[in-house]
Order: structure tokens, then sequence, then C-alpha cells
């Protein structure tokens, strides 16, 4: 047990509460009295994990895309970094503005999606680059567009399935346009021939495509029958639907019926497939009824529909399949819903925006079936306390100790990427065949590499690592240290050889830096600390120990005055020593999580965006 008693009380008094301390039945093993108080040792949410902890992401400066870390499920979305693929002839490359949440996005997330898993389908943005062969198009168009992986910063597209905004409607708005409107234009005109005087089904119309085709079919003369939950039916009632069911239930077949007098629906618009939906849907139907369905799980085959109701036509809707058949279909009608926006004779759905930071909310809202008209995700405004972009200056010189190893090369590319054009890598071997590629890389990349065979733990050679950066008349801006080394074994079987080994590159080595530092005007102080100085680790007594001697070294630096950020790193998956020795792995198959490369770099830059470091 750990007992830190208050240095300003008298020692009667600190005798008095050590004896409480000491004959108490709770199970604390760390407790600090300071006066009156008696404080408890607890792991708490940090300010820099806010965001995380409330479901937001890091978007990054540079491209990305939405990815997942392991499919199936919603708290797994990340935004990944990414390469921008300039246009092809044909083609446009969009700066995306917003982009259209659908619900096969979220059957994709959850790994249930049937077709192609590529989350975004629709977008609004503004035209960056213009390929060969387009015509009509210009770099900086508003538009809005179909087209696959939206849910990024850039995308290239076929020029088919673009057009210009409306002048009329905001990016947000444009967004909800594409998928929603030109399945149901496509579904309701050129699948159901929808004319005046047809009596139409609409399954979930308060949803984006159930709200479009409500506007349709009333632009068509057609007399609408809607379901929706009855939280949402007053919306549907200012858009002038009369008939309004219930869409949790199945009592709208027999509502139907009675509202016709028996004679039913001339076409249903399904994307209900739980239950006893589709057998009560095809009963409201008339002889020789259309059946339309846009649903993707659950659907009906064709035999199937045969058996009960061999005498409607029934219709599986692919609009992606379509468009792919059919691009001049997908253009002809894009340019004729956006005439009609542009004139006000449709309009777009209510909204539900997410900024891009809190995208997993966005699919979290419609997973739960939440959302009015359309879910938008909008990259055009940034949270008040948003984290300014990092980047790093091209002015000056960055250290990266153990920086040949995975980790080091690994912060070494995003430091480039994100403007470091003056690095020095330390490591205590020369680089390697793939080690040097990767140096060659960041060189092509704009960066000039300077490579330091020396051992941090020696304070002649980073004296004389430091004296060739000051003479090199690029100052030295920061320092990360992530040098280290593991030699694992129970305490009983350590030597004092295998202690000095793990501690002198944390343990000395960052002593050295402090030291050799202290005077210079550094933006930053990093120490790549371990999750074992915090919780311990069984077999790494002195691993933990030389860590926690970096935390100690930050906080101690801070408190002078001076930059320093000490990290917990867990074990890190694909590269750095634990995955050489296959510790990752281990912890996998152990039911611990690891973390991936990308997810040290969304950390990094969350933690180093701070001012603690």
């Amino acid at each position: 047990m750990r007992i830190d008693l208050d240095p300003q009380q008298t020692a009667e008094t600190q005798a008095e509460a050590l004896f409480q301390e000491i004959w108490s039945e709770d199970m604390e093993d760390q407790v600090a009295w300071r006066g009156d108080s008696r404080y408890v040792a607890r792991l708490v949410a940090s300010p820099h994990q806010q965001a995380i902890s409330q479901q937001q992401q890091l978007v990054p400066s540079q491209p990305f895309k939405l990815g997942s870390s392991q499919k199936g499920s919603l708290d797994n979305l990340i935004l990944e970094p990414t390469t921008r693929r300039s246009p092809a002839a044909g083609e446009v490359e969009i700066r995306v503005k917003s982009t259209g949440l659908n619900f096969r996005d979220v059957l994709i997330a959850l790994d249930i999606y049937p077709g192609e898993p590529i989350m975004g389908g629709d977008c609004a943005g503004e035209i960056v680059a213009v390929g060969a062969e387009v015509k009509g198009f210009q770099v900086g168009d508003s538009v809005m567009t179909m087209a696959q992986g939206t849910f990024s910063k850039y995308v290239s597209v076929n020029a088919s399935y673009v057009v210009l905004k409306p002048e009329n409607l905001s990016f947000e708005e444009a967004a909800s346009i594409p998928i929603n409107f030109l399945t149901a234009y496509y579904a309701l005109h050129h699948v159901a021939q929808i004319s005046a005087g047809d009596r139409i089904l609409i399954h979930a119309a308060a949803g984006g495509t159930g709200m479009a085709a409500v506007q349709i079919a009333q632009q068509a003369g057609a007399e609408v029958f809607a379901t929706a939950s009855p939280p949402k039916w007053e919306a549907l009632r200012q858009m002038g639907v009369k008939h309004i069911m219930n869409s949790r239930t199945y009592e709208f077949a027999d509502q139907v019926m009675e509202i016709t007098q028996g004679q039913g629906v001339n076409i249903v618009l399904n994307s209900l497939t739980s239950g006893d939906f589709i057998t009560k849907s095809m009963s409201v139907l008339s002889l020789q009824g259309r059946f339309v369905e846009i649903a993707k799980r659950g659907v009906w085959a064709l035999s199937q529909v045969a058996e009960i109701r061999p005498d409607i036509s029934y219709f599986l809707v692919d609009l992606v399949g379509e468009s792919q058949r059919q691009p001049e279909l997908i253009d002809s009608m894009l340019h004729e819903l956006a005439d009609k926006l542009s004139n006000s004779l449709l309009q777009p759905p209510p909204l539900k925006v997410f900024p891009m930071e809190e995208v997993i909310s966005a699919f979290r809202y419609m997973q739960q079936a939440k959302n009015i008209g359309k879910i938008v995700v909008t990259q055009t405004t940034q949270q008040a306390d948003a984290i300014k972009p990092l980047n790093f200056r091209e002015d000056s010189t960055y250290l990266i100790t153990g920086g040949m190893g995975g980790l080091g090369l690994l912060v070494a590319r995003w430091m480039v990427d994100k403007g470091a054009k003056h690095l020095v890598l330390l490591g205590r071997r020369s680089p390697d065949d793939a080690t040097s590629q990767k140096i060659r890389e960041l060189e092509t990349a704009g960066a000039q590499v300077v490579v330091e065979k020396a051992d941090v733990s020696d304070l002649e050679s980073m004296t004389r690592v430091l004296h060739k950066i000051e003479q090199s008349n690029l100052p030295l801006a920061g320092v990360i240290h992530s040098a280290g080394m593991l030699s694992d074994g129970v305490l009983e079987n350590q030597s004092w050889s295998s202690f000095e080994q793990v501690m002198a590159p944390k343990v000395q080595g960052a002593w050295h830096l402090h030291q050799l530092t202290q005077n210079q005007p550094l933006d930053f102080f990093v120490l790549f600390s371990s999750v074992a100085s915090l919780l311990g680790s069984p077999g790494q007594g002195n691993h933990s120990a030389a860590n926690g001697f970096l935390d100690g070294l930050a906080h101690y630096r801070r408190a002078i005055g001076l930059p320093g950020l000490s990290i917990h790193w867990g074990a890190v998956s694909q590269v750095g020593e634990a995955a050489e020795l296959g510790a990752d792995v281990r912890l996998q198959k152990q039911g611990m999580a690891v973390i991936s490369p990308n997810q040290v770099l969304e950390s990094l830059e969350l933690l180093m965006s701070g001012s603690d470091v």
C-alpha cells in the first residue's frame, strides 16, 4: 500500500492518518491526504480524449476516407489517410463539402450489406480538377453527384454522374438529393410507370427516399398512401399526405383496403422486408399491380412472388447497377431533378446534419431510425472548439530517436506529410535495405533526412549529434524520443544487465536529451512511454520502471516551464519492437486490443495539437 501524507500537517496528525489507513478495510492501495481531504487513484478521461469519448473523429488535414478498423461495429469507424486519385478521361475530381448518409452505408459498416462494401454514395462539393474530354464543367464549379466512396475529402467520378448544384440549395441540401431522388424518380417513372390517378403505397415515407417519392408521386397526379412511425406523421401531413399509417405494425393492410373500398393500390414502393411486411404489402396490390422493391436485405425472389401473386409485376431496383449499365440515363435524370429543384418544383427533405467529427453518431442516428428526411455529414463547417490542423515548420530540424525503427519511420513519414522538411533519424544501427528504401521515400516526398548512428544513452555521442544540428543553421524545433528495447522476464530471473539494457535508452537517453536541449526554444518534447508504467505488465518490471521515469521527466519539464509530453502507448500492431517480437499477435489471441499504426498517428496528432507537448 502507498500512502502520501500531507507534509503541511503535524507529526501527530500524520501519525493518526497513517494509523487510520493501515487499519482501514477498504481496498484502496494508493491514498493521499491533503488537509481533511482523502484522495485515491482513479483514471479519468483526458481532455485530449473528450472527442474520442464522445465518438468524435479527428479529421485529418491530409486526404482521407471513411473506413473501419474492424467491420461489424459502428464504433470501429475511422477516418484513415488515403491517396488522391487524379481524374481520368471523362472524370472530374470533387472536393467533398457534404455527404448524404444512406441506410446501405450502415449495413456496410455492420458488415451485412450484400453488395460492394464502399461507404458513401452521393455528395455535394466543388470541382478541383477536370479530366480530358470533359465538357460543361470547370474548376470551381459547385456540383452534386452520385459516386462511390463519398465519405472522403476528395472523390473522382464519371462526369455523367455529376450535375451543377442548384444555386438555391446549400451544399448540405444538395448532398441529400442524388441517391434518394434518383432512386425514387427511377423507381416510379422508369420502373412503375406511374401516371395520374394511380394509387401508390410508399413505405417508410418519412425517410430520404420516402419523402422524395411522395413529392414525385404527387407531381405525377397519384394518390399517396404512406407508412411511417407515429412520431413522424406530422412531417408527412405537412407534405399534404392524407392517408398515413403505422410502419411498425401490419394494420396498414386492412386500412388501405378499407380506404380504397377493397380495390387496393396500383403501386407499392417497398423497403420493409422483415416479418410479414412483404406478404401484407402484396395483399393490397390491385390486379396487375406493380411491386417495386428498393430494399437490399430480405427481398423476395421472382419465384416466391409468383406463388402468391402471379398476376403482378415485380421489380428489384438496383440504382448502382443501373448507373453502370446506363450512365446516360443517370445523367438525364440528374439534370431533370436539378431543374425541378432550381424552380422549386421539388424541395429537399428536412435535414439532420452532423459534422464529419461526429460521423459515428450520424451512423448510429440512422441505425436507430430517428431521422425524418435525410442525414447529412458535412465538412463545410468546423466546430468552434475543433483542434487546428497540426503542421511542422519547414525551416527547422526535428530529431527522432529510434528513428530507424518501425515506429520512428512511421512518425517520420507522418511529419513529412505535415510539412517537416528536415529530419534527423537517430539509431544504434545503420539502416538496412528496407529502412533505406523508406528513407529514400521520405526524400522523394521533399524532406532532407540525416541519419545519425549513435547510442542515445551515450552523452558524448548525443552531444556530438546536437552540436551538428546547431551548426546546420536549421534550429532544433522538436524531439520525439521513441527509442527503447525489451528484455522480458519475471523479476527473479532478471539480472542487473537486463535492467540496464532496457533502462539505458529510456532513462539515460531521455535525461541526455533533456539536458542538451533545455536551453533551446523547442515546440515539443515528446516521450514514447508505455501503459506498462501506469498499469504494470507481467514480466516487464524493467520496462515499467524505465517508462515510469519518462512520465516523471515530462512532469518535471512542465513544472519548470519546458514542453513535455509522455504518451502511454499500448501494444502497436504491425510496427515497432513489440510487433517484431510477436507481442501484438499474442495479445490479440488473449482478447486484448492493440493499436493500429493509423490510430497511433491520429492519437499523436490529437495530443500534439494541445498545449502540453
